[in-house]
């Protein structure tokens, strides 16, 4: 049988591993979160630019497609104004 004096101490030791623990996890989750909310925000960003580009790439196709067809002022000023020229 043990020490009275013993339990005390022994679980102290243990609550205090316990919170080091815990204490561990809780600042790795953070670092994982961190890392996560930069990953989610460079995927948005990187999806967001290849929407633009496939809508670039599309609008020109549109207009080499009516500029082949025959082109006229209105065609070419309409190619200007999707394209941002």
């Amino acid at each position: 049988m043990t020490n009275k004096n013993t339990l005390p101490k022994i679980m102290s030791i243990v609550i205090a591993a316990l919170l080091v623990g815990i204490s561990i996890l809780w600042i790795k989750y953070q670092n994982t979160a961190k890392e996560l909310e930069t990953t989610t925000t460079s995927l948005i960003f990187k999806k967001a630019e290849h929407a633009k580009l496939q809508s670039d790439i599309n609008s020109t196709k549109y207009c080499l497609s009516l500029l082949e067809s025959g082109s006229t002022d209105f065609t070419v000023e309409r190619c200007k104004l999707m394209l941002g020229e």
